[in-house]
């Protein structure tokens, strides 16, 4: 039988036999120029999101698991590759359940100090009062830098910051090198 009077499946659109033929294909293509096929990637990605739950393309039933086994992409890569044309964006939004706070709102914390004084935070559990001290300041400071109006202000909170890093280090040194030789442990 000639090669030219081969016959060639009907293929529906939107069919399952439909995606699993794009994605054969995207992987046939993919390796060498994956990006000059942006557009079918992006297709096969919406195959994945308009397929029934129970159906599988290529064996995988989700993206993700299509570019792990299939692909031998990481998700996250592809997602790059397809930036801006993810049709998954569109259903899952990431910023649709994050909640703004106000500065005038009792909802949490809003500043350095405030979230170390929170309720089982930071100063109710540090034991130490030097330590709880330095740390409180150097929080205090922080808050200032980030309200601070001009720049030399806000250089000097932050100078001032560091610099207490550097004695809050120093202080947990000391405070582990008198804890060991109280338990009698060579220098």
């Amino acid at each position: 039988m000639p090669a030219t009077n081969q016959v060639q499946p009907l293929i529906l659109r939107g069919s399952h036999a439909e995606r699993e033929a794009r994605a054969e294909k995207l992987v046939k293509l993919f390796v060498k120029f994956i990006s000059d096929n942006v557009d079918l990637l992006v297709q096969v990605r919406e195959d994945f999101l308009a397929k029934p739950a129970t159906e599988t393309i290529m064996g995988c039933s989700t993206f993700t698991q299509y570019c792990q086994t299939v692909l031998h992409y990481s998700e996250s890569h592809i997602r790059r590759l397809i930036a801006g044309r993810n049709p998954a964006t569109a259903i899952h939004d990431g910023s649709k359940n994050r909640k703004v706070l106000d500065e005038d709102s009792d909802d949490g914390p809003t500043t350095c100090v405030d979230l170390l004084n929170r309720p089982n935070g930071f100063v109710s559990r540090c034991d130490d009062p030097v330590l709880r001290a330095l740390a409180l300041e150097q929080a205090r400071l922080i808050d200032l830098a980030y309200v601070a109006e001009t720049s030399e202000e806000k250089f000097e909170h932050c100078l001032g910051a560091a610099t207490l890093e550097g004695q809050i280090v120093n202080h947990i040194w000391d405070a582990a090198r008198e804890h060991r030789e109280d338990d009698g442990w060579p220098e």
